[in-house]
């Protein structure tokens, strides 16, 4: 599956307008289906104040490798 955040909300004391944003990095696993992505989120207001948070959404890979088909068992004949 693809990781997906929901939606932060963020409020000010003073009631001032802000901005919420967010910036998301990508961290490799150990093998080629295993990541993390963290998505920082920043709330500013109008006088400059901001806030941060973080989430991590780590995606590991947990499924054996399936074996679709194996030939006959077979008998043979010692020369």
């Amino acid at each position: 599956d693809t990781p997906s955040f929901e939606q932060a909300t963020a409020t000010d004391a003073c009631g001032s307008d802000f901005t919420l944003t967010f910036e998301d990095v990508t961290t490799n696993g150990d093998c080629a289906g295993e990541y993390s992505v963290t998505r920082t989120w920043t709330a500013t207001d109008a006088c400059g104040n901001a806030s941060t948070a973080t989430q991590t959404i780590n995606v590991i890979d947990t499924d054996a490798p399936v074996i679709a088909a194996l030939p006959a068992d077979s008998t043979i004949n010692c020369p």
